[in-house]
């Protein structure tokens, strides 16, 4: 099977994970940046084909002499909905997807990518479908009139939770028949389950967080509860890792708090399973925005769970589908540094109550977020929407 896959950014985690997965049951893939900004950011991915501003010119040109209206169209839409070098991009991408007729286009994101992916298809007659997953659902501004459209004009919708799903169905009114629960996941065979600690002098627990240092990850919440007296703070060190915009706020936080937090920034995804391996504990507090931006269900989280590491999160979005709260690991409400601390506490006192974690938390994640059984899925659901498509 062809797949064109429809993107704004392609990195070495969760996206990266997909993609080869459906390599690995025979997919042909090739990767269309959206925005020519960030082409560059593609340059190191085999399966993107070296995209200028140039070529979109020439391309965009020969679709509109083939389909005046249509491209004329779609070129407004898309110049007031993402801007005019995303509608040019658009419409360069037809021609380039018209001319290899791949069986399906599929898109992650709701935004420009799945309005560029409309428009590609309505210019090639090739079925498309969107991964619809946070942000690109709940930040605003929306335009949920064109979200609507894209959901209807769409082959199928694929949303990363439940939750997602129940809420698509019932702010767009479009078939629900379109829409399809199918998880991100991860590599349980390179995140495995390694509990082998160091031997010798007691060592101390780790607190293990990972993420952007942004907003919607929750992290002042987790040094507040740090800074519970009640905690030992000799008795276990933190890790925060990751990168973002708040992160020097953060560091300076965690100073006023004396909360002894240890910033590495960004960390190599190929080095992070070792944090991962030497973890007690990970916490996640993931908080709804002012924005309403919120996350959907952090593939960090799937990380830890499948390394055997007992989690902590909060009751948002659809993390309680991974996450259940007293069989493998612990909720939390979002915003509530006092109920983290508690939940904190307790976990890293109750070796029984981390052991049944680590066996659930890991179990979990196999049945139900290994990732070749999601490309799987995939599969099935593209196979099932290629009729009367490309060939």
């Amino acid at each position: 099977m062809q797949i064109a896959y429809v993107l704004e950014h392609i990195t070495g985690g969760w996206l990266k994970y997909e993609v080869d997965a459906l390599s690995g049951l025979g997919a042909q893939i090739v990767v269309h940046p959206v925005n020519p900004a960030v082409y560059d950011v593609f340059e190191e991915e085999a399966r993107y084909r070296k995209r200028t501003m140039a070529g979109d010119l020439v391309n965009a040109g020969a679709v509109s002499l083939a389909h005046p209206v249509k491209a004329s169209g779609l070129f407004r839409k898309l110049s007031s909905y993402a801007g005019k070098k995303i509608a040019l991009a658009a419409l360069s991408t037809a021609r380039i997807i018209g001319r290899e007729r791949p069986n399906i286009i599929h898109a992650h994101f709701a935004t420009a990518p799945a309005a560029v992916a409309r428009a590609v298809s309505i210019l090639t007659g090739i079925p498309y479908g969107f991964s619809a997953h946070a942000y690109d659902l709940f930040k605003e501004p929306i335009d949920r009139e064109f979200l609507a459209q894209k959901c209807a004009d769409a082959a199928f919708v694929r949303c990363i939770s439940e939750y997602n799903r129940r809420y698509l169905i019932e702010t767009t009114g479009a078939d629900e028949t379109k829409f399809h629960v199918i998880h991100c996941g991860v590599d349980t065979r390179r995140f495995v389950f390694d509990r082998l600690k160091p031997k010798g002098h007691p060592r101390k627990k780790t607190i293990v967080t990972v993420g952007n240092l942004v907003q919607q990850k929750g992290i002042r919440y987790l040094l507040e509860a740090l800074s519970d007296p009640s905690l030992d703070q000799k008795g276990y060190r933190t890790v925060i890792i990751g990168d973002g915009p708040l992160k020097a706020e953060l560091m300076r936080q965690a100073v006023s708090l004396g909360v002894n937090a240890d910033f590495l920034g960004a960390v190599d995804n190929r080095k992070v399973v070792q944090f991962y391996r030497e973890a007690d504990l990970f916490v996640l507090p993931s908080v709804t925005c002012s924005d309403g931006h919120k996350d959907g269900i952090p593939v960090v989280l799937m990380e830890a769970m499948a390394c055997g590491v007992p989690v902590i999160s909060t009751r948002l979005s659809g993390i309680p589908e991974l996450v259940e709260d007293g069989k493998n690991g612990i909720l939390v409400p979002e915003k509530d540094a006092r109920a983290l601390s508690g939940a904190i506490g307790r976990l890293l006192a109750d070796a029984d109550m981390a052991k049944r974690f680590s066996l659930e938390g890991r179990k979990k994640v196999v049945d139900e977020f290994e990732i070749r059984d999601v490309a799987r899925q995939l599969m099935a659901l593209f196979s099932g929407c290629t009729a009367g498509g490309g060939g």
